[in-house]
């Protein structure tokens, strides 16, 4: 069976990515990052490994219990859009680097891990399960470090 996707965020998934071979594997990925104390390990690569199909990149804060996710597909690029609102861009770390989010980008972990079961299911069509929106990180700044948390505790 030929695995559609390579998954990053650790260190070591750098050289050797993960390579899930089911939904649950990939599912598991999130919550072992979900789960993790590691501020750095809260942003996740999901590539494909053949040419013309989506990619899905997904942050999470296990403590607040939501996270966030970047669809980008052949003809068009979408963020979640949830219920939750902090204000400002939300912000997850990607190795130290800074990756923006709408601020209403944040849906419950639960859902959020049943868009990503559809996403490695349909090998890489844009998840029904959540709403979707465009957006543009381009006016989030990246000198204010609040976004590591935005809720204040």
């Amino acid at each position: 069976m030929r695995v559609p996707y390579e998954v990053c965020f650790k260190p070591e998934h750098l050289d050797t990515p993960l390579l899930p071979t089911s939904a649950d594997e990939l599912i598991d990925a999130v919550d072992e990052m979900a789960t993790s104390e590691d501020i750095c390990l809260k942003y996740m690569y999901v590539l494909p490994r053949e040419p013309n199909t989506s990619a899905l990149f997904v942050g999470v804060s296990g403590t607040q219990g939501v996270g966030s996710l970047y669809y980008a597909g052949p003809v068009e690029a979408r963020y979640s859009k949830g219920d939750r609102c902090c204000g400002q861009p939300v912000c997850y770390l990607d190795f130290g680097n800074p990756r923006y989010f709408p601020s209403d980008s944040m849906v419950p972990l639960d859902v959020l891990k049943a868009a990503v079961g559809s996403f490695y299911d349909t090998r890489g069509k844009r998840p029904d399960v959540i709403e979707w929106q465009e957006w543009s990180d381009e006016g989030a700044d990246e000198t204010d470090r609040s976004f590591l948390d935005p809720w204040g505790e």
